[in-house]
């Protein structure tokens, strides 16, 4: 499981390279391939490969850069209009609309780009959001792709990005329990070890893209990524040989939501 790329194409192939190339290896991208990177249309490209070629074992959901009121501003277009036609990111653009914003994994992992929503209250409202869709429209869909996890909030409140919320550790746990999850796993924000844990580790939250991000001026040296494993959740990171194992309880299976209804349990 991998979080954001933004047009790192390198350090894509890293992951690759580290972790197994499809079909030997099934991924689950969270989001935000696109902008602020220098090659995001070969990172957008290759993704969308694979997913033709193995769309049994390569699943990609979609991050707020992979929307239009963002990546027009942040590079996206700009790259599609330099390099080839404002019809060409149009056409990325009717594709992101139609990615899906959550996938469950092995039943008991649920992945997303942002965080949690205060509507979300069951799996049947994620078959209710009809896809291809403009987030702006739908208060769920926005709150999966920004919210984020704040350690000194507790319940909900409002997020300084200026749209979406924050929640504490009391929603995570909360949500866990509800839903009979294990793990949250999400993208969204930086974190200096390519991985950092919320809740009691009940949320993990995952960043992909290293050092490079000179946008950030951050030293991050590290990429993370999560890695399940007949049965087991192990986190696998850049330069590290640490790790670490959480024991899932069903065996490996993908779900994404989309638009013709199936539920958690059922062929996705």
């Amino acid at each position: 499981v991998c979080g954001d790329i933004h047009g790192q194409f390198p350090d894509l192939l890293r992951i690759f390279n580290r972790c197994g190339y499809p079909p030997d290896c099934s991924y689950l991208f969270l989001g935000d391939y696109v902008d602020r990177g220098r090659q995001q249309l070969e990172v957008i490209t290759i993704l969308m490969s694979y997913k033709i070629l193995y769309p049994e074992c390569f699943f990609i959901l979609r991050g707020n850069h992979e929307c239009k009121i963002i990546n027009k501003v942040y590079g996206f277009y700009d790259e599609c209009k330099r390099r080839y036609s404002v019809k060409l990111y149009n056409v990325f653009q009717d594709f992101f609309d139609a990615l899906p914003l959550c996938s469950l994994v092995a039943g008991r992992i649920l992945g997303m780009h942002g965080g949690l929503s205060p509507e979300l209250t069951s799996w049947a409202q994620m078959d209710e959001i009809v896809r291809p869709l403009d987030p702006e429209d739908v208060p769920l869909a926005m709150d999966l792709l920004w919210s984020d996890p704040d350690d000194h909030t507790r319940g909900w409140a409002k997020n300084s990005r200026g749209v979406s919320y924050v929640f504490g550790t009391d929603v995570v746990k909360k949500f866990c329990r509800d839903m009979d999850l294990d793990l949250i796993v999400r993208a969204h924000q930086v974190v200096q070890d390519g991985y950092e844990f919320f809740a009691d580790r009940r949320l993990v939250t995952i960043f992909s893209a290293p050092k490079k991000m000179v946008y950030l001026a951050t030293d991050q040296s590290e990429w993370g990524t999560i890695r399940v494993k007949d049965e087991e959740l192990s986190r696998t990171y850049g330069r590290s040989k640490k790790s670490f194992v959480i024991r899932a309880t069903s065996p490996m299976h993908y779900h994404t939501w989309c638009d013709v209804a199936h539920l958690p349990g059922s062929a996705a």
